[in-house]
């Protein structure tokens, strides 16, 4: 009867730690990192005015970037230099979102929109650096 408990417990162990599988998220050693800059446009949004580091502006990702929208799972704020990092992150999807000022009433009736950036983390300890990300303001 021993026996048979014992074994009971060696393969419910054993399929626990099989089905456990890391999903997008921290805990991992990768990172993504980028830079952010702000188009200033005037209040119609047809003349560029200056460009600048987009210093203090926030930049949310997403664990797990299959959804068409999720809610999202961290924030930082950019640097002077408009530089953000996300560290710690395990392999698998990932979204990244940056919110601009849209000028047309039409398309985005809250006058921001959503820039979304699809990332895929496949290597442990990664680095991935995205392209400028451009906001608009």
């Amino acid at each position: 009867m021993k026996l048979i408990h014992s074994l009971l417990l060696v393969v419910s162990v054993s399929i626990g730690f099989s089905s456990c599988q890391k999903n997008a998220g921290t805990g991992g050693n990768s990172t993504i990192k980028g830079t952010v800059l702000t188009e200033n446009y005037n209040a119609l949004g047809t003349a560029l005015l200056s460009k600048f580091n987009a210093q203090d502006e926030d930049v949310f990702i997403v664990y797990g970037g299959d959804d068409a929208y999720q809610v999202p799972s961290a924030k930082v704020a950019t640097g002077p230099d408009g530089s953000f990092e996300f560290k710690y992150l395990a392999k698998g999807k990932y979204k990244l979102i940056v919110y601009s000022k849209c000028f047309d009433p039409t398309t985005c009736p809250s006058g921001q929109e959503a820039l979304i950036f699809p990332i895929e983390i496949t290597d442990k300890k990664s680095v991935i650096e995205v392209p400028q990300i451009i906001r608009k303001n």
